[in-house]
Formats: structure tokens, C-alpha cells, sequence
């Protein structure tokens, strides 16, 4: 049991560690939020096995000068790390436990910001222990719209294609919520993206919630 607490706390701490490095971007907490966009992934992780499909849910914050885009569950774990450290860390764990399979688990623990620093995408991620950040012009994607529309999640949609990654994409989005905005680094269009996926299928986002 001793030894089950000894790594939930390591594995707290590192995660904590990582989200309060000074490396971290801070937005601007006086901007205010505009939309909160759920997406769910859609992915394949072996690209020979059709049949290996995980979903994950996925977030979006967009405010007047960025956005921030990380998985909800990754979100939801640094909800539980922030609550744990406000109750004592170690000495609240080892006094009541901890069922570690009850944690929010997530395959992705890459944070995307648009726009923070201006005109560019920062991405933080970490592998195992090592942390890094690099950053991107925000104008990544050379889009071709065509005049192909359908209703897309409750949305009046167009349908718009562009490269990324080595990977063909098509992407459907919406005037009807007129910011240039969308999940992962996507980005670019005349309003909203509402789905996006690579012509294989292996990666798909799909817009599920909208809150202003």
C-alpha cells in the first residue's frame, strides 16, 4: 500500500510539476472567454488495424486574443492534482486513499495555444518525464474551399480541404459562428470548424457541445 502512494505522488507531483513550469504560458486571465467547443477525437492508432478505434474527448477555449485546446481528461487531472495539493498532497493521500484507476487518464497531454504569442501556435507537451515547448506561425494551412456544403452537427457547413503532416484533410465549417478557430492547431477558415478528419480516417474531430 505504502508503495501505491509513493508512485500516485510521483506521478501527481511530476504532472503538477509540469503544468506549473515558469516555461508555461500564462494568458491573459483579464480576456474573457468567449466559446467552450467540446470535440471528439476519433483516432487509429495502428494504421494496419481498422478494427484498434479510440475516441477521446477533447477541449477548446476561445477567447478574444487565443485559444487553448488539451484533452478534457488531461484537464480533469489537473482539477484532482490542483484539489489534492488544497488538501495536504501527500499526507491527505496516505490518510485516505486513493484508487489510482479512478484517475482521469488521457492519451494526449499536449496543450495547443493560437495566438499566445501573437501570430503563432505554442505547443507544450511531455514524453515520459521530459518536457518541451516549440512554437509555430499561425498560418500553418494553405486552404482550398469548395462549394460542397451539408449540415454538420446541427450546422450550416462548407467544406474546405487542405495538407498537414504529410496527411490529406478535409474540414467542414460554419459562418454561423464567425471566428477562425478550431480543434488541434487547425485554423484559418471564415468561421468555425465543425469536423475535421484526414481523407483515411484515422484521425477525426467532431464537434459534440457548444457553450457560449
Amino acid at each position: 500500500m505504502i508503495s501505491f502512494f509513493i508512485n500516485l505522488v510521483i506521478i501527481i507531483l511530476a504532472s503538477s510539476s509540469f503544468i506549473q513550469n515558469s516555461d508555461y504560458p500564462a494568458t491573459d486571465s483579464t480576456t474573457p472567454l468567449k466559446l467552450k467547443c467540446t470535440y471528439r477525437l476519433t483516432f487509429q492508432p495502428d494504421s494496419t488495424d481498422d478494427k484498434s478505434i479510440i475516441t477521446e474527448d477533447m477541449l477548446l477555449y476561445v477567447g478574444d486574443k487565443f485559444s487553448e485546446f488539451q484533452s478534457l481528461n488531461h484537464s480533469l487531472f489537473d482539477s484532482v492534482v490542483a484539489d489534492l495539493e488544497s488538501k495536504g498532497g501527500i499526507g491527505y493521500l496516505q490518510k485516505n486513499g486513493i484508487n489510482a484507476s479512478v484517475l482521469p487518464k488521457t492519451k494526449f497531454k499536449y496543450k495547443i495555444y493560437k495566438g499566445y504569442p501573437e501570430s503563432k501556435i505554442t505547443v507544450l507537451d511531455k514524453i515520459m518525464t521530459e518536457k518541451y515547448r516549440y512554437t509555430e506561425a499561425k498560418n500553418l494551412f494553405k486552404w482550398t474551399i469548395t462549394s460542397e456544403k451539408a449540415i454538420v452537427a446541427d450546422y450550416n457547413c462548407q467544406k474546405a480541404t487542405t495538407e498537414f503532416g504529410g496527411r490529406k484533410y478535409e474540414a467542414w465549417f460554419t459562418s454561423e459562428v464567425p471566428i477562425s478557430e478550431g480543434p488541434y492547431k487547425f485554423n484559418g477558415l471564415p468561421g468555425l470548424i465543425v469536423k475535421v478528419n484526414d481523407t483515411r480516417n484515422h484521425y477525426t474531430f467532431e464537434l459534440i457541445s457548444l457553450q457560449q
